[in-house]
C-alpha cells in the first residue's frame, strides 16, 4: 500500500498541467518582404493531470493522453493566437503566412512570447516586413530609390 501511495505522489508531482506551444511561419507582406516569425504560448491541459493521477495505476491510464499532445484543437488555438499577435504588430491583413508549423515545445507555464529569428522588422528599405506607416505607393517609390516630396 505504501508503494501505491508513493507512486501516486510521484505522478502528481511530476505531471504537467501546461503545454508550451510553438508557432513558426514565414510571413510575407504585399511587397514580398519576408520575415521568420516564432510565437510561444502556454496552454492549460485541462484536467488531464488529475485523470492521469487517478487512472495511472492501470497501465498508465489517462497518462497516455500526454503522448497525443498537442491536439488539433490546441494547434488551431495556437495558430489563431499567433495571427492575433501578428495583427497587433503589423496591422490587420497586411501579411501572408507561408511554411507554417505548429508544435509542442515543452511542458511549462511561461508568459506569451514571440521573436523574429531573421531579425527585427525594420522601417524603410528593410529586407524584413515593417509596420505599415506609409502608403503602399510611397513604400514602392522608396524601394525603387525614388523620394516623394
Amino acid at each position: 500500500m505504501r508503494k501505491l501511495i508513493i507512486l501516486n505522489l510521484l505522478v502528481v508531482l511530476s505531471s504537467c498541467s501546461s503545454i508550451r506551444m510553438k508557432y513558426e511561419a514565414t510571413i510575407v507582406d504585399d511587397l514580398f518582404h519576408t520575415a521568420q516569425f516564432e510565437y510561444y504560448k502556454s496552454y492549460d491541459v485541462g484536467n488531464l493531470d488529475t485523470w492521469c493521477m487517478v487512472t495511472g495505476i492501470f497501465l498508465g491510464g489517462a497518462c497516455w493522453g500526454y503522448l497525443a499532445m498537442p491536439s488539433e484543437e490546441l494547434s488551431k488555438s495556437t495558430a489563431a493566437d499567433a495571427h492575433k499577435k501578428m495583427a497587433q504588430i503589423f496591422g490587420e491583413n497586411n501579411f501572408k503566412h507561408n511554411n507554417v508549423q505548429v508544435s509542442g515545445y515543452g511542458w511549462s507555464e511561461l508568459p506569451e512570447d514571440y521573436s523574429f529569428p531573421s531579425g527585427e522588422p525594420l522601417v524603410n528599405n528593410s529586407p524584413y516586413i515593417y509596420k505599415r506607416e506609409a502608403t503602399s505607393a510611397k513604400k514602392k517609390a522608396d524601394n525603387n530609390g525614388i523620394k516623394e516630396n
